[in-house]
C-alpha cells in the first residue's frame, strides 16, 4: 500500500507497483490503480477489546490524509457485510475493523459502532497509539496481489511509480513476505477438567478457520490445513518461564499429574497456557494465551458420601445434624459435649450404660452391595468390664448380613458379621487416646484400618449388607436394650457408598472431614 500514500498532488494520474525478485536487477509490474486509497490518520487510540461482540462504547476520530476523501454511516446489513472494512494501525500491528456510524465534524470524522479484531487480528486491539493509520479496504481503490507459498520468508524489493515517471525515479523498499493470510488463527474457547483422584488435567479448545463457514449452522469448522496439529505451552504464573511444551493432533491434550509434579513440584489448580495451531506451510499460528482454574475438591470421593456427622452443636444437645440430611435420634444419655471434643467444637458423648444414636433405617445410604467405607473416631474414657460397640448395622432380621465394629474388654478391635468375628485387630486400645477407624471393602475384600494402619487380615466377602429400622446404631449394640454402650466419645462419622477409600496403609485426615 506504499504506492497509494506517496503524497502526490490531487491530479495524480494513477500508478503501478513493481517487484524485483533479483535484488533490483529486473522489475515486473504486479498491480496498478487509477484511484487513490482512502487513507486517514487516527486520533486518540482505541483500547483493547475481547472481540466477542460489537464495541459500542469505542469512538475514533480520523482525519483524511488526502483532500476529498469522505466517510458515511452504513446500515446494519451493510455493516455486517463489511462495507466499511478498514485496516487500523501500522505495519506489524494492523487490526481489521468495521464501523457502522459516522459523524461528520467538518474536517474530521467520528467513528463508532465497531467490529474489532476481524480476520484473526484480535491480538492487535491493545497496541494502538495516536497517529495510527486507518485505511479503507475497498477493492475499488486498493488492488491486492498474490504471492506463491515459496515466497514466504524471502525479502524482495518493491517500487511504486506514477504513470509517466521513470522507474529510477521511484525509491526501492524491501519487504519480507510473512504470509499472514496463511497463518492459522488462534484457537478459542479454552476449557478443561482435572481428575479429582489422579489430578490429571484434560485441556480442551476449539479451532478457528479462514475458510467460509455458515454462522450457527452447527457444521464442523473446516480445518483449512493439510493436517491438524497444535502446540501447547505450559508457563509459570507470570508467563516468564516456559515449563513444558505439549503437542496434539486433536483439540485436546492431557497434562498428567506426574508431569505437573516434574514441572512445578506439585499438582496445579491453575494452568497458564499458550496454544496455537500449526501449519505445514508457515509454521505456528496465532496464540491463544489464557489461564484456566479447576479448584481441588477437598474430598475426591465427596460424590459418594451418603452420611456425614461432625457431631457439632451446643453442650448437652441431643440434636444430631447429618450433612447428607439423614435423621438421627439420641437414646439413653447420649448427647453432644463441647468438653474436650476430639475434633471440631463438640463430640458425641456416651456414658457406657445404654446410650446410643440410631439412624433412620434408610437403605439407600446404608445398604451396601459393593464397595463401601465407614469411618469414625473413637476415644474411650475407660476400657474393660465389657465390650464397647462403636457402630452396628444390624438389620434386626434372622440370619441377615450386617456389620458391627466393637472393642473387647481387653482393648482389641473386631469386625463381627453374621454370628462370627470376621476381622480381629492386633493393636491394644487404651483409654484416653483417640483412634481413627475405617472399615473398607474394595473388590470383595473388607479391611479394618486404625489410624491408617490395617488391623488383622482382610476378609473376602461380597455379600449385601442390610440395615434394619432405626439403624445403623452408633455407640451401642444393635439389639434392645442396646447393651455394650461406648464409654467415651465418638466423632467424625462418615459413610461412603460405592467407593472403598483405602486398600493399604494411608495417612488419616487431620481435623474434621470436608463436607462433600
Amino acid at each position: 500500500m506504499a504506492w497509494a500514500m506517496t503524497g502526490l498532488a490531487a491530479s495524480w494520474p494513477g500508478g503501478v507497483l513493481l517487484r524485483s525478485d533479483d535484488q533490483g536487477q529486473s522489475w515486473a509490474e504486479i498491480g496498478s490503480q487509477m484511484t487513490r486509497a482512502k487513507v486517514f490518520t487516527a486520533g486518540a487510540a482505541l483500547s483493547s477489546d475481547d472481540c466477542y461482540a460489537m464495541d459500542a462504547k469505542a469512538s475514533l476520530i480520523v482525519t483524511p490524509y488526502y483532500t476529498g476523501h469522505t466517510l458515511s454511516s452504513v446500515t446494519e446489513e451493510q455493516w455486517y457485510a463489511q462495507a466499511t472494512l478498514a485496516a487500523y494501525g501500522v505495519d506489524g500491528r494492523w487490526e481489521i475493523v468495521a464501523f457502522r456510524d459516522v459523524v461528520d465534524n467538518t474536517g474530521t470524522y467520528t467513528l463508532t459502532g465497531f467490529l474489532r479484531g476481524m480476520f484473526g487480528t484480535e491480538q492487535h486491539t491493545g497496541t494502538h497509539v495516536s497517529g495510527d493509520w486507518l485505511i479503507m479496504l475497498d477493492t475499488t481503490t486498493i488492488e491486492f496481489f498474490g504471492l506463491p507459498s515459496s515466497a514466504w520468508g524471502v525479502e524482495r524489493l518493491y517500487r511504486s511509480a506514477t504513470y509517466g515517471a521513470t522507474l529510477d525515479s521511484a525509491v526501492s523498499e524491501a519487504d519480507t513476505y510473512d504470509a499472514k493470510a496463511l497463518i492459522p488463527l488462534s484457537p478459542v474457547d479454552l476449557n478443561g477438567s482435572r481428575d479429582n483422584v489422579t489430578n490429571d488435567w484434560t485441556i480442551l479448545w476449539q479451532r478457528r478457520t479462514r475458510w467460509p463457514v455458515e454462522l450457527l449452522s452447527g457444521s464442523t469448522v473446516p480445518l483449512g490445513e493439510t493436517a491438524e496439529s497444535y502446540e501447547i505451552q505450559v508457563w509459570d504464573s507470570g508467563y516468564a518461564v516456559l515449563k513444558r511444551t505439549l503437542t496434539s493432533t486433536t483439540t485436546s491434550v492431557s497434562y498428567p499429574s506426574a508431569q505437573q509434579v516434574t514441572d512445578f513440584g506439585s499438582g496445579q489448580e491453575t494452568l497458564y497456557l499458550k496454544i496455537r495451531q500449526m501449519s505445514a506451510v508457515v509454521g505456528g499460528g496465532g496464540w491463544l494465551q489464557q489461564s484456566i482454574t479447576r479448584a481441588y475438591s477437598a474430598d475426591p470421593y465427596g460424590y459418594a458420601v451418603t452420611s456425614l456427622c461432625h457431631f457439632n452443636g451446643t453442650n448437652g444437645s441431643t440434636t444430631i445434624t447429618d450433612v447428607k440430611g439423614n435423621a438421627w435420634t439420641c437414646g439413653g444419655n447420649a448427647q453432644l459435649s463441647t468438653t474436650t471434643p476430639i475434633e471440631g467444637s463438640a463430640s458425641a458423648l456416651f456414658d457406657g450404660t445404654t446410650d446410643y444414636i440410631s439412624g433412620s433405617g434408610q437403605s439407600t445410604p446404608f445398604q451396601f452391595t459393593g464397595d463401601f467405607t465407614v469411618e469414625c473416631t473413637y476415644k474411650p474414657a475407660a476400657i474393660g468390664g465389657t465390650s464397647q460397640v462403636i457402630f452396628d448395622f444390624h438389620p434386626n432380621i434372622t440370619n441377615g448380613y450386617y456389620l458391627q465394629l466393637y472393642v473387647t474388654a481387653a482393648g482389641i478391635a473386631k469386625i463381627y458379621s453374621n454370628s462370627a468375628d470376621r476381622i480381629t485387630g492386633t493393636t491394644t486400645i487404651v483409654s484416653g487416646s483417640a483412634y481413627k477407624f475405617a472399615l473398607c471393602r474394595v473388590s470383595g475384600v473388607t479391611r479394618l484400618f486404625m489410624n491408617g494402619t490395617q488391623e488383622g487380615s482382610g476378609w473376602s466377602d461380597s455379600s449385601t449388607f442390610n440395615v434394619g429400622a432405626s439403624r445403623p446404631l452408633i455407640g451401642a449394640n444393635g439389639a434392645a436394650p442396646y447393651t455394650m454402650s461406648v464409654n467415651g466419645r465418638i466423632d467424625e462419622w462418615r459413610v461412603t457408598k460405592g467407593v472403598g477409600r483405602y486398600s493399604a496403609a494411608y495417612t488419616p485426615q487431620v481435623g474434621e472431614f470436608p463436607d462433600p
